[in-house]
């Protein structure tokens, strides 16, 4: 039931990055940003922006219009000609749930995005998942789900109460990854196989996410 290729995309929403006063790309993407989205972020110097002003904002730039139209032509870790958009745009297009993007602004002057992977130079681009959306209905078949539900409950992210059960939760994913665990050595095996398919980088960045399950009674 699980969709491999499909799962990890689907899980961000939002993601956070910096952008660098001093970089050209990164200069013409603060200034179109800045003026042309709406900033809904309650953070001091966090700029929080809707994808879909993003989109329009990079659309209605000459400039970033023709660096986008670009990227379908570099590959991730060529090191000329790759820059913050490249890899932006390739985050926007391929993460199809995202909703916001939020970036600070950095004045440093010094600073490379070029990191060292074995023998070879390549291009990094840091960003951290803010929060995600995790549908187990459409992942776990409905027996797991079940084990998985009553781990929930047993951990207190849902309510033994029907009546007041929500079919959904928020937690760190640290947490719900710990609960399913605890579903897999319940005896779920596609639990246990979810394990295996998730992103380190959702473990290590341990965003919020919202847990969609459902109003089964246990």
């Amino acid at each position: 039931m699980i969709q491999t290729e499909e799962f990890e995309l689907n899980i961000p929403t939002h993601i956070r990055f910096t952008l660098y006063r001093y970089d050209y790309i990164d200069g013409i993407l603060i200034s179109t940003l800045t003026r042309e989205c709406e900033n809904i972020s309650i953070e001091e110097n966090v700029y929080t922006i809707a994808k879909d002003s993003f989109e329009y904002a990079i659309k209605n730039s000459p400039r970033l219009k023709k660096i986008a139209k670009k990227t379908e032509l570099l590959k991730p870790g060529t090191k000329q000609s790759v820059n913050s958009l490249f890899f932006l745009w390739q985050i926007v297009k391929g993460f199809p749930n995202i909703e916001f993007l939020s970036f600070t602004i950095s004045k440093e002057k010094e600073f490379s995005r070029v990191v060292r992977v074995g023998n070879n130079d390549v291009v990094n681009f840091i960003y951290y998942i803010e929060e995600g959306f995790m549908d187990l209905t459409q992942i776990l078949p409905r027996e797991d789900l079940d084990l998985f539900n009553r781990q929930a409950i047993k951990h207190g992210m849902l309510t033994n109460r029907y009546l007041n059960r929500s079919p959904y939760f928020y937690s760190t994913a640290e947490l719900v990854f710990n609960v399913v665990e605890a579903t897999a050595l319940a005896g779920s095996e596609e639990a246990g196989n979810l394990l295996e398919f998730i992103d380190p980088k959702l473990e290590s960045d341990n965003p919020i996410l919202l847990v969609k399950t459902d109003y089964s009674i246990y």
